[in-house]
């Protein structure tokens, strides 16, 4: 997984800049042609994001979107457009694919002192899935990221980590009160037309 160097409240460019990259080094015949770190540049623009000391605002889910969006057709990508999601069997499909995943998280709010605070929300590449059934049901989803721990260091340093959910989206490990998954973000390869008329032959 390439490494990027955020910038403060810059992790949603950040985990999108990780993903184009990890396709563009599965696939090479996508042709990405920019480091992670220029795409994380590209996209910070692109995405009309709040970033860097005393930012406070980081990426909206709307300009995530349209921005990544952007990127893939302005750089002549065969990506698809970006899918929201909560569903995690759909990530897990999307993952055993080579498709590539963001999550957003709402980190919910604590109570100190009688003052309640509201603690945001962060964004990262998903890189696995793993699915924990009790009596062959869905009990727990734990969910593998990837994400720069230092935000504004100056380093590029990858840090794995992982999130545990319920099967109704409340985050367990992680944040406080309320904390929840807000969606995941998946972008999949559009087959090249060979890969489709030998799909279609099969069938």
């Amino acid at each position: 997984i390439p490494s990027v160097n955020e910038s403060d409240n810059g992790c949603a460019p950040g985990a999108a800049a990780r993903s184009i990259r990890y396709l563009g080094n599965m696939v090479p015949s996508l042709n990405v042609t920019q480091s992670a770190q220029q795409i994380y540049g590209t996209l910070t623009n692109l995405m009309q994001s709040d970033t860097g000391p005393g930012s406070s605002n980081g990426t909206k889910i709307a300009n995530f979107i349209s921005g990544k969006n952007l990127y893939f057709t302005t750089n002549n990508l065969a990506i698809a457009p970006t899918v929201i999601t909560t569903n995690f069997g759909q990530v897990v499909s999307a993952l055993n694919s080579t498709g590539d995943v963001e999550i957003g998280v709402n980190w919910g709010f604590e109570v100190v002192g009688g003052v309640t605070n509201y603690l945001g929300g962060h964004a990262v590449m998903v890189t696995g899935v793993t699915t924990v059934y009790t009596n062959g049901v869905p009990y727990r989803y734990f969910v593998d990221v990837v994400q720069d721990p230092l935000q504004g260091s100056g380093s590029t340093t990858n840090e794995n980590d992982r999130y545990e959910f319920d099967t109704m989206g409340n985050l367990l490990n992680k944040g406080g009160t309320g904390a929840r998954i807000n969606n995941f973000r998946i972008e999949t390869v559009v087959p090249e037309p060979a890969t489709v008329e030998l799909a279609a032959l099969g069938l």
